[in-house]
């Protein structure tokens, strides 16, 4: 059997033996990221402070979100 013959989009997504869970994925990311801190000590800070502080991928996403809404607004309430 090839690739293509496992592969139907219109089934949708569905979970496999080798798809992480949500709490891997998330250590994984962590771990890239400490990684990326170690390649790029440029980027310390934005990975501290979006990854490698929050406990989950919710809690990044949500800290990106509103500084970028936080962002959003002084720009459009100083113009």
């Amino acid at each position: 059997a090839s690739l293509t013959d496992d592969y139907h989009p219109s089934v949708g997504w569905s979970l496999r033996p080798h798809h992480l869970n949500q709490v891997q994925l998330w250590e994984r990311i962590q771990e890239e990221a400490q990684i990326d801190v170690q390649l790029e000590p440029t980027l310390e800070h934005f990975l501290t402070n979006v990854i490698l502080s929050q406990n989950s991928m919710e809690e990044s996403m949500s800290f990106l979100l509103a500084h970028k809404l936080a962002d959003n607004m002084m720009l459009s309430s100083s113009q």
